[in-house]
């Protein structure tokens, strides 16, 4: 297990919250930006960053009982998982720019 998934398993120990964030997907970010093409490599890079910010987002909500953390954590999530392209990723972070800059306490 890499050290990335190491954090991951750490950040998320709850079952609901490894059946929820421990999706397929952000599991093998990590493998998927050392094995990418060239052209694919700042994507992937971008999925790693999203797993690795979700993890300290976690850890940071759970030490700090910090409800806004767990909202920009789900707002990472859903980025996360529904990008399959940069532009996609892009477009669903750029939706929610007040709540990850922490202006807002609506994130949802």
């Amino acid at each position: 297990m890499s050290p990335y998934e190491q954090l991951l398993h750490l950040a998320f120990t709850a079952p609901n919250d490894v059946k929820y964030y421990l999706t397929p997907t952000t599991l093998r970010a990590h493998d998927q930006l050392r094995s990418a093409a060239p052209a694919d490599k700042p994507f992937r890079f971008e999925q790693v960053r999203l797993g690795l910010a979700m993890s300290m987002l976690k850890l940071v909500s759970e030490l700090g009982d910090h409800d806004e953390s767990r909202q920009v954590l789900d707002v990472l999530h859903r980025a996360l998982s529904e990008a399959r392209s940069p532009r996609i990723l892009t477009a669903s972070l750029a939706a929610k720019p007040a709540c990850l800059t922490g202006f807002t306490k609506t994130c949802m």
